[in-house]
């Protein structure tokens, strides 16, 4: 998939629309649609996560800085929790041959959920006094 593709698909708007659909239209097709909201969501965030490089007025994209690392670190936990319990039937997602077409990566750390290695630079960003106002993400 390519990322264009799943950043479209796998958004917030997505994730809107799916909740619309379920508990304002009530369509029965979509009565069950909490989790896939839910991953969206969560996706859309990874994605943004990402992506933060600028400074925006939504704080969810935002440049990672002193004001806003401790929650962008609770995030990253949050986020690395709930991909590691995504499966396919009983096999964990991480685990299978293919995950996204590609093979399936050792960490966190691929093209998409680069989330280690922002969690690593956090990490060493806040033990040390560099003299930075924000960090990018890529």
């Amino acid at each position: 998939m390519k990322v264009k593709l799943a950043t479209q698909t796998f958004s917030a708007s997505t994730a809107h629309t799916l909740h619309f659909l379920r508990c304002d239209v009530k369509h029965p097709e979509f009565v069950e649609s909490e989790a896939t909201e839910k991953f969206c969501l969560i996706m859309n965030n990874c994605f943004d996560l990402n992506s933060r490089q600028k400074v925006a007025k939504v704080s969810s994209k935002q440049s990672i800085n002193r004001n806003n690392v401790a929650k962008i670190r609770s995030n990253i936990q949050l986020y690395k929790t709930f991909i590691s319990t995504l499966k396919d039937d009983s096999t964990c997602l991480l685990q299978t041959p293919k995950v996204l077409d590609r093979p399936a990566p050792k960490t966190y750390d691929n093209d998409i959920v680069d989330m280690h290695k922002i969690s690593k630079t956090l990490r060493v960003s806040s033990t040390t006094s560099l003299d930075h106002d924000y960090i990018t993400a890529y």
